[in-house]
């Protein structure tokens, strides 16, 4: 697919039985976790939620009030594979939740010789699931529960931004194949209309139109700023919005420090506190004071700064690999300088290091071992694919597409 900015790593990932199962329900349940940030640790009181993310009270309660799009937003989860197991090292809900344009490398991967080959002598046949036909499935059957497709049309808009907009223009006719085959399946018609929020759109008697087509769909991959007609829409009852406004407050990087903080209360049930504790690394926000860490309440601060190498910090509100630091892949000026600068705002975590088992993949010098990052994708309750990032093992603690990573897709052996 021309346009594509990212190298790919020639050698498709296998993954099939206990590994299979525990990412599908880890995506699920860390994505459901982080949605719930806002009720299990806040209790969803709005004076509490203002001051933590610092906005406006009234507009708090306004983007709570439903319907509120938190039950059946989009994420991404990023694991590692650590020796330990699976761990959760960000939670991303709303704007930039990328990986979904491997999807169009499917049938370039199957049809490559050596893996034809390798198919064919193990006598397997593996699914690829693609996020983009998950996506689809989920907002169809979300429109259908929330009565949006009367008179059996569902029209969706996507609206994109930067090198993805270019990407998705370029894609639209493919995904519009796609996307008529899933309504297809479950008796509907409609479109798929692709383009940046410039678009002139038009609300009439509290639905939304684009181009003179309803739209009874919008998905953000944008950080940009909700139209108000948009928002209006939605608020009505009219739209499904998939991200919005909310996105800003439940994307923060901050929210896994608090669900590691509250791991062991009251908040979550048994099943829930055991999927924190064993797949949620250590994290707290930075901010001056004493912490819990292996047994013993020690200064935050002195203890990220004097095990340095035991520790990442990331702004909250940090994107594609920026603002975080590495401790073991920094100076020990730079990194005590970062610490002095940013620990009184607020706004950004401290996270307990771990690191990858080594997968071996294809390189420039023939194949090593690589630190694998595996995205994977939740729409609503549902798992929807993923895929993964490397680097060489040893490079960077980042491990980011725009940071120099390469991208590659997994099939499922079931």
């Amino acid at each position: 697919m021309a346009g594509y900015p990212y190298p790919l790593q020639a050698w498709p990932t296998f993954v099939g039985g206990r590994a299979l199962r525990e990412i599908q329900e880890l995506t699920v349940g860390m994505a459901r976790l982080t949605k719930s940030v806002l009720e299990r640790v806040f209790n969803n009181d709005v004076r509490r939620i203002a001051q933590f993310y610092n906005i406006n009270e009234d507009l708090v309660a306004f983007l709570l009030a439903p319907p509120n799009g938190i039950e059946e937003g989009l994420a991404r989860c990023d694991f590692m594979d650590t020796p330990q197991g699976f761990k959760c090292l960000e939670v991303n809900v709303g704007g930039f939740i990328g990986g979904w344009q491997l999807r169009f490398w499917e049938r370039m991967y199957r049809r490559a010789p050596s893996v034809a080959r390798f198919l064919q002598e193990q006598g397997i046949d593996p699914l690829y699931r693609d996020p983009f036909r998950s996506l689809f499935e989920h907002l169809a059957r979300h429109a259908i529960q929330s009565g949006h497709c009367g008179g059996g049309t569902f029209n969706t808009m996507l609206v994109l931004v930067g090198e993805n907009l270019s990407f998705g223009m370029h894609a639209s006719p493919l995904l519009n194949v796609l996307y008529s085959d899933v309504l297809q399946g479950i008796g509907l018609k409609g479109k798929l209309l692709v383009g940046p929020y410039s678009y002139p759109f038009v609300e009439r008697q509290g639905a939304l139109h684009v181009d003179g087509e309803r739209v009874q769909a919008l998905v953000e991959y944008t950080y940009e700023r909700t139209p108000h007609a948009v928002y209006r829409c939605f608020k009505a009852g009219m739209l499904g919005l998939y991200n919005g406004p909310l996105s800003l407050l439940l994307g923060d990087k901050r929210n896994l420090a608090l669900l590691s903080e509250h791991q062991d209360s009251d908040a979550f049930d048994p099943a829930e506190r055991a999927i924190l504790q064993k797949h949620l690394p250590w994290s707290r926000r930075l901010v001056r004071g004493k912490v819990s860490y292996q047994g013993e309440r020690v200064d935050l601060s002195a203890l990220i700064t004097e095990k340095q190498e035991r520790f990442v910090i990331k702004r909250g509100a940090g994107a594609r690999g920026e603002s975080v630091l590495v401790g073991r892949f920094t100076s020990a000026e730079e990194w005590k300088h970062k610490i002095q600068k940013v620990i009184d705002e607020g706004y950004w975590v401290a996270q307990e290091y771990v690191g990858s088992r080594p997968y071996l993949y294809q390189s420039a010098n023939g194949h090593q071992p690589h630190d694998v990052v595996w995205g994977t994708f939740c729409f609503g309750a549902s798992f929807g694919g993923g895929f993964l990032r490397m680097i060489p093992s040893g490079k960077t603690g980042i491990i980011n597409s725009a940071r120099g990573a390469t991208e590659g897709l997994f099939f499922e052996v079931l």
